[in-house]
Formats: structure tokens, C-alpha cells, sequence
């Protein structure tokens, strides 16, 4: 288990204006996941966003997690419903709970997505370690122009530092899935 730490205005308090409003079209992103270690691989990933969080739904799911903690935050972005949904390859399709995007000053953008994770029958009969890992989190950074990168963890675990006002978030596996090529379709 790998640990990484964000600030928490990088990910859900962000101070940065939105260039556009949570009602916006929707949009999908394509990216190449690229899995390096004992399992390593590739795969297309496509997010669909059909609305984006609103300012007040990311202060709800902060609060939640600073005041009850990440099981509560996963119930949260379960009852939340869908903002879009991720599809590897030609699986099927999961929902995203959480779809919020930071514009930079040039015209890049930094995408984040999070949702709870799906559970296999597995991991819930045998209550494996994993399932302390309810949470996916993905990061796609995006310059005004051309293809862009970001990280995928597929199965984490949040965490308010609050002595460092950080998220800690600790990542079940070697290191999160790789995101190259990103670009918007």
C-alpha cells in the first residue's frame, strides 16, 4: 500500500472559478491506462460526464468526510446518483459520483472524479481487505491544447489529516493506473 497526499483545496475545496456551470453538456473523456508492476497492461478508459458537482454538493461530501469519516462519504456518493459513468475497454460501465473540474489561467484544466467503488461478490462473502477500499478516484490533467495525463486509483481509502489540512489517501496495490493520451471527445 502506497500513500499519497493532496491538499484539500486540490481535490474538494477548491477556490478556483468553474468555466463552466455544473448543468453543462455533457462531455467524455478518452484515455490510455497503462498498469506497470507484477500486473502490468493496458486499457481504454472512457468517463462520461453528464452534469458537473456543484460548489455546494463538493462543501456536502467535505463536510461529510471531515465530520464522519470515509464510510460515510462512500455512503453519501452512493445516494448521490450518477454525475456519469466510466467504462473500461467494452465492460460495462460504472456511475460517477463526483465530477469536478478546476480551470487554470492558460486553459488547462484539472478534472477530478471519484465514486465508490463496485464490490465483488468475492470480497463481500470473505470480507477481504480490500473492502476497506471502497473509493476510485481519478485525476486528469488537461493543457488548453492537445492530450493530456492523470493517475487512477481504482480501490483507495480517504483520510482528513487535519494537523496538515490534507488528504491522505492510501491506495490498495502497487501504484495507481497510469492516464496517458487523455483527451476530450
Amino acid at each position: 500500500m502506497h500513500k499519497t497526499r493532496l491538499t484539500v483545496a486540490l481535490i474538494l475545496a477548491a477556490t478556483i472559478t468553474l468555466t463552466a456551470s455544473a448543468t453543462a453538456q455533457s462531455e467524455r473523456f478518452l484515455a490510455n491506462a497503462v498498469t506497470m508492476g507484477s500486473v502490468s497492461g493496458t486499457a481504454r478508459v472512457e468517463f462520461t460526464i453528464e452534469r458537473w458537482t456543484t460548489d455546494a454538493e463538493r462543501q456536502r461530501f467535505l463536510d461529510i468526510l471531515t465530520e464522519q469519516g470515509e464510510g460515510a462519504l462512500v455512503d453519501a456518493l452512493q445516494e448521490a446518483g450518477g454525475v456519469g459513468r466510466v467504462r473500461v475497454n467494452t465492460r460495462l460501465s460504472y456511475p460517477i459520483s463526483y465530477a469536478f473540474q478546476h480551470a487554470g489561467p492558460d486553459g488547462s484544466r484539472r478534472i477530478v472524479f471519484a465514486t465508490d467503488r463496485p464490490i465483488s461478490a468475492f470480497e463481500a462473502v470473505n470480507r477481504t481487505r480490500t473492502m476497506d477500499y471502497a473509493v476510485s478516484l481519478a485525476e486528469l490533467n488537461l493543457p488548453a491544447e492537445g492530450s493530456g495525463e492523470g493517475t487512477l486509483m481504482v480501490a483507495a481509502l480517504i483520510t482528513l489529516d487535519e494537523a496538515n489540512d490534507t488528504l491522505a489517501m492510501e491506495h490498495f496495490g502497487q501504484a495507481p493506473v497510469r492516464l496517458r493520451n487523455v483527451r476530450v471527445r
